[in-house]
């Protein structure tokens, strides 16, 4: 609730209160950084989640390209989108491109997003590329 207030001072207090965290509580504070700007802050609380030995899933690795976007840390998205197979062994999956792609667009890397989707090992839909277009013309301003 304090995330989507944008009370993330408020977020932290509860999440660091409480006794037990799943994972979802964790996505949730990543997420939460990212959705209102503080991508950098998301990335910090995965760097201290992995280091108490938590094993991140797919799930972790969306939240930490949507911190990657909102910090504007493209070769950590890239970094982050290849540990998530390298070192956990999880195959990334269309959510994953895409959010890759999500850092790339948001921040105006266009003609790196294009480049990137000719490398893709999916063809995608017209809903995906829908929604990159809808990314890409966020990030000009109209």
């Amino acid at each position: 609730m304090y995330s989507k207030c944008g009370s993330m001072t408020d977020a932290r207090r509860v999440f660091d209160h409480m006794p037990d965290r799943n994972m979802d509580s964790w996505h949730l504070m990543i997420n939460g950084y990212a959705t209102n700007g503080l991508g950098d802050d998301g990335l910090a609380l995965y760097e201290q989640m992995r280091k108490l030995g938590l094993q991140p899933n797919g799930e972790t690795f969306l939240a930490v390209l949507e911190a990657c976007a909102s910090a504007e840390a493209i070769e950590e998205g890239f970094l982050h989108f290849e540990s998530m197979r390298a070192d956990y062994g999880i195959p990334p999956g269309i959510e994953h491109y895409l959010g890759l792609l999500g850092v790339l667009g948001k921040i105006g890397h266009l003609a790196e997003a294009e480049a990137f989707i000719e490398t893709l090992p999916f063809e995608p839909s017209a809903c995906h590329l829908g929604s990159i277009n809808e990314l890409c013309s966020y990030t000009r301003g109209y």
